[in-house]
């Protein structure tokens, strides 16, 4: 940095660049100054740092020749330009990392009402809950119990199907020969003539009994046949109509076939039909049936749940 004690101002007349000096110093011959070697402004020798007993010239002669750089007292409380840039490059790198640390509170700040939220949901719940359990009328064990009991029997049940009027030699009014319509032979046999007569596998017949005792009336005795999977069972029961056109005897005594169902379900059907017979009677130009334990009418070839 360059000292010069000939100044050239732009303005006629040019003060100490110091608030407190203000030493006019547009005229050299009269008051040499000297340039900040920071702000580039001009400064009076005694503001400058000049000692009292070293004349201007000398002063002058020295900073020029040993290449002092002077440094006002203004630029004296600010760093060099490198480390203002410096600063401000910091400056912009803390902005930035602040406003990222700010965005990042601000979505803990979100994620902290959700969570606050479903804490909310959750107390509710419990205590909606707890006054549920304090209001709730203990289980009744007996229910509990024969609930299990019921699973149980239509589980022991689900291979097992009921012939209602098929032949019964033991039990036919009168000793008539109800052999007829080619179902000849004892029980079991029948049975297997029917399994087979639907394309069954006779020896998935586990076994067959009568249901009851003798009937005064001589119908025949509902016959229980239990088997080891259930499409023997389900090939019996939905070819009955088939079965009837090949054993005339099926019709003559309405001869049905169904599943083996528990007391429980007995009552269910019973009530649905019931029902069945009661809708009818108001529906007399519909054709209503039960399919999966609902009332359905056949409508078009189809069959639709009655509304």
């Amino acid at each position: 940095m360059s000292v010069t004690s000939t100044p050239t101002f732009k303005t006629a007349e040019h003060f100490c660049l110091h608030n407190r000096c203000k030493t006019n110093i547009s005229d050299p011959a009269k008051c040499p100054s000297i340039q900040c070697a920071n702000c580039k402004n001009y400064m009076c020798l005694t503001c400058a740092g000049k000692p009292s007993n070293i004349a201007d010239k000398t002063f002058l002669a020295i900073a020029k020749k040993d290449q002092i750089h002077v440094i006002c007292d203004n630029c004296r409380i600010l760093p060099p330009a490198a480390d203002m840039t410096s600063i401000a490059n910091s400056m912009a790198t803390f902005m930035t990392k602040f406003e990222t640390i700010a965005e990042n509170l601000n979505k803990v700040t979100e994620n902290l009402a959700a969570i606050t939220e479903r804490i909310d949901k959750f107390e509710s719940r419990v205590s909606e809950l707890e006054q549920r359990a304090n209001s709730t009328t203990p289980p009744n064990f007996a229910d509990v119990f024969e609930a299990i009991n019921e699973l149980e029997q239509r589980k022991a049940k689900k291979n097992n199907l009921v012939i209602h009027f098929l032949p019964d030699d033991g039990n036919f009014k009168d000793n008539q020969d109800m052999n007829g319509g080619g179902l000849i032979g004892d029980d079991r046999e029948k049975v297997e003539k029917l399994v087979q007569a639907t394309n069954g596998d006779p020896t998935s017949i586990l076994k067959v009994s009568r249901m009851g005792g003798v009937r005064k009336d001589g119908k025949p005795r509902p016959l229980k046949v239990e088997c080891n999977n259930e499409w023997t069972k389900r090939g019996l029961i939905t070819g009955q109509n088939r079965l009837k056109d090949q054993f005339p005897i099926m019709c003559e005594l309405k001869t049905f076939i169904r599943d083996d169902l528990t007391w429980r379900q007995r009552e269910e059907d019973k009530k649905l039909r019931d029902e069945l017979k009661v809708i009818r009677e108001q529906n007399p130009d519909k054709l209503l049936v039960i399919r999966n334990s609902k009332i359905c009418e056949k409508k078009a070839g189809k069959v639709v749940p009655f509304l």
